[in-house]
């Protein structure tokens, strides 16, 4: 017996060799192939995502028109940078009806604080109020907004926006 016969089976390892590992590399090629794909898809939607923002920016500051949401739920407000440009406040100022309050006009008070009851009731609403500025000026504003559902089980939440008529 000279050994030979430890050889005989190396063409079945070889074959059953590659019969798995032709198949990982396989599945290990499609899988990048397939990550590159969805990496290039991402990237250009937040391409576009970022051009769409930029033209939003700009369609708000050339017609002096802000945007805002109110979530009932989580009393959560959000505000544009136009919006905030529009009450004179700094960017950083967390959005609330109090911050609004502050700046409305004393006599229009009452105007604001039907928006807030509409919203809270989950009904649309248009209105027109002044802002007291801290300079002592006043602005004239028209507000509209209304309720949407992002999803079928979450709740209501208010889009709306605040444009400076002044």
């Amino acid at each position: 017996d000279t050994g030979q016969h430890v050889f005989d089976f190396l063409p079945l390892v070889v074959l059953l060799g590659g019969c798995v590992i032709a198949p990982v590399f396989g599945l290990t090629v499609y899988l990048a192939q397939r990550g590159h794909a969805q990496a290039a898809a991402l990237r250009q939607s937040e391409a576009g995502l970022r051009r769409t923002e930029v033209f939003l920016l700009e369609a708000e500051a050339l017609s002096a028109t802000g945007s805002f949401s109110f979530n009932p739920a989580t009393g959560e407000h959000w505000w544009s940078e136009q919006t905030y440009r529009i009450f004179d406040v700094p960017v950083k100022s967390a959005p609330s009806f109090d911050l609004m309050r502050q700046r409305t006009h004393p006599d229009d008070l009452h105007f604001l604080n039907d928006c807030v009851e509409c919203a809270q009731r989950g009904e649309e609403f248009t209105t027109e109020f002044r802002l007291a500025m801290g300079d002592g000026s006043i602005k004239h504003l028209h507000i509209v907004a209304h309720a949407i559902r992002i999803s079928a089980d979450a709740p209501f939440e208010f889009v709306g926006a605040v444009r400076d008529i002044t």
